[in-house]
This record gives C-alpha cells, sequence and structure tokens, in this order.
C-alpha cells in the first residue's frame, strides 16, 4: 500500500510546499478582497462628500495594499523563472 510520502508529487512539490502555496494563495486572495473593498468604500465616500480625512486615510491604506500586490506579483515572477531554470 502506498503511503502519502510514495505518491507522486505534481511539479515536485511536497506536501510542505503545496501548504505554504495553499496559504499564500489564500493570503494574495484576502489583499485583493480588501483593495476593491477599500476602492470601493472610498468612491461611496467620495459620492456622500464625506470627510476628506477619512478618505485620506482609506486612500493611504489602499496604496499600502497596492505596493504589497506589486511586491508579491515580483516574489511570484522571480519564484517562477527560478523554478524554470532548475527544472
Amino acid at each position: 500500500m502506498q503511503v502519502q510520502e510514495d505518491l507522486p508529487q505534481p511539479f515536485g512539490v511536497d506536501l510542505k510546499g503545496r501548504q505554504m502555496i495553499h496559504d499564500l494563495k489564500k493570503y494574495w486572495d484576502a489583499i485583493i478582497i480588501r483593495h476593491r473593498t477599500l476602492d470601493k468604500e472610498i468612491k461611496d465616500l467620495q459620492t456622500r462628500y464625506a470627510n476628506d480625512m477619512q478618505i485620506k486615510q482609506l486612500k493611504i491604506q489602499k496604496l499600502r495594499i497596492k505596493e504589497e500586490i506589486e511586491i508579491m506579483k515580483v516574489d511570484f515572477h522571480q519564484f517562477e523563472t527560478d523554478y524554470i531554470r532548475n527544472h
């Protein structure tokens, strides 16, 4: 009988690696959703002529999340490039 360790690993990724990828995907999805939510909140507040300071704070949060998204894109691209080069 085969045990989990004996089964072929997709793309050479072991269970620990797959868990890491799963965790990164969850984090990615969460920051994308948060970015979209902030965008909607900002637009809603702007249409209601809300407090400028509140809008500014949300825009700063959105910008920080956008920076994190861009960093992750670069990291993912580098990972993909390294993986292709080594396999």
